[in-house]
């Protein structure tokens, strides 16, 4: 059945509309969406954090007993383990994302929806999972280093 919405003015009218369209389920995965644009965003984070954080700084809070500053000088032992761990989150929540925005999409059934489902995620994740935590990252590296999600890695 097809809708006689059309392209971006059928997104604003669907929007206007208080999301009509959206069955219970679509609910669900915008919920799920959500949480594998936030798993990037905290990941592309931990990655500018992890590599930019003052290595002599850690090493030092690390001699002086600091347990997190221990993780994170092993975890930058091995860059190469935890830069392709952040790497495999951050592309399995990005194309996950991508895929759950496309049913969502799919489902509110209008012309153009995954092209601009495509466009508008691009621009989110863009914009909200890459550059920003990266630029917020790169101001307080050792804070983010520190965080619960970059001390999930491996064992004390």
């Amino acid at each position: 059945m097809e809708s006689d919405s059309t392209g971006l003015a059928g997104l604003f009218t669907l929007a206007a509309a208080g999301a009509r369209g959206f069955q219970p389920h679509d609910w669900v995965l915008l919920f799920f969406l959500f949480l594998t644009l936030i798993v990037a965003a905290i990941s592309a984070g931990a990655e500018t954090a992890l590599t930019s954080v003052n290595r002599l700084r850690i090493r030092n809070l690390a001699e002086e007993g600091d347990a997190k500053a221990r993780r994170i000088t092993k975890l930058l032992q091995k860059p190469q383990s935890f830069l392709t761990t952040i790497l495999i989150v951050s592309n399995v929540a990005v194309i996950t994302g991508s895929t759950l925005a496309t049913i969502i999409a799919v489902d509110l059934d209008f012309n153009g929806a995954e092209i601009i489902s495509t466009a508008l995620l691009s621009l989110i994740v863009l914009i909200f999972c890459e550059i920003t935590p990266k630029s917020i990252a790169v101001l307080a590296p050792e804070r983010w280093a520190r965080s619960p999600p970059c001390m999930r890695p491996g064992p004390p």
